[in-house]
């Protein structure tokens, strides 16, 4: 339930002012496509990590409460290859194809291009919970300009150009534990 009975302002109001005392970045706060409050915000803990480990999350405020359990995205950056890795994305239950996904992607990706010089790539595996869930990831990925290959992901930032044969030795490397640096020069 809301903190105030019927009062979506004041909820959305003490969702930013925690965001903000907690020390995370406000990424956008917008209504997705069902009409709900979405609040994208950027994970911060200020433990030396938060420039590798890269948490997105959503907060979904309807007229009924504030929708749990949060949507969020989790990213490793990968210095070695110039990529983040996409870890895990998880939005559940009722919260299934309502935007959250698109929204902290789109965000996701704009981390990417402000950081080109460090970031080639965003890539990672798809792990699908049977067929209809694997379709509507790689429709999902593709959505978001991914390229889909098997259990593999890759989304190459602007200005990068690549062979297939790069792209293919890019997607060879996509699940290493410690990979090396492709060799590719913008």
């Amino acid at each position: 339930p809301l903190q105030k009975k019927n009062d979506v302002e004041f909820e959305l109001q003490a969702r930013l002012k925690e965001i903000q005392e907690e020390g995370h970045q406000l990424l956008e706060i917008e209504r997705n496509n069902v009409g709900e409050i979405v609040i994208i915000y950027r994970q911060y803990f200020y433990d030396g990590d938060d420039d590798d480990l890269i948490n997105i999350e959503a907060i979904v405020i309807t007229k009924d409460g504030v929708r749990v359990p949060y949507p969020i995205m989790h990213v490793i950056r990968r210095e070695k290859d110039r990529s983040l890795y996409i870890a895990d994305i998880k939005v559940l239950g009722e919260s299934i194809n309502k935007g959250y996904g698109s929204l902290m992607m789109k965000h996701l990706l704009d981390i990417a291009k402000k950081d080109k010089e460090r970031v080639m790539f965003v890539t990672g595996n798809m792990s699908s919970e049977g067929d209809e869930h694997r379709q509507r990831q790689i429709h999902f990925y593709k959505k978001c300009g991914f390229i889909c290959h098997e259990e593999k992901i890759l989304w190459i930032n602007d200005g990068i150009e690549l062979s297939t044969e790069q792209i293919s030795d890019v997607f060879s490397r996509i699940v290493l534990a410690d990979p090396q640096v492709f060799g590719i020069r913008e």
